[in-house]
């Protein structure tokens, strides 16, 4: 596992990523942030990227930067109203669709 240092580096770009690719794209898949981490950082388990990932994804909910909800891709359609955190699957943040 990293640093505490490291740790609070990646919060920072995966958070700056995230605003970034929802204003700039648009809806993005919650995998995308662990595979981004995948990316970024080599000894983290998929479990602690999972829980960074949320721990970021829950940071910008409760900013109310973002809402989540599940969408078909493509077109982007969204198939439920908004979620919570806790709704997505631990799989579901390592699922690539």
């Amino acid at each position: 596992m990293t640093t505490g240092a490291s740790m609070s580096d990646l919060k920072i770009l995966l958070t700056q990523e995230l605003m970034d690719e929802v204003t700039e794209v648009g809806p993005i898949g919650v995998y995308e942030l662990v595979w981004s981490l995948r990316g970024r950082e080599g000894t983290l388990t998929d479990a602690e990227r999972v829980a960074l990932a949320k721990q970021v994804a829950r940071d910008v909910l409760e900013s109310g930067r973002a809402k989540p909800c599940r969408f078909w891709w493509p077109p982007r359609e969204p198939v439920s109203g908004f979620l919570t955190i806790e709704d997505v699957t631990d799989d579901e943040w390592l699922d690539i669709r």
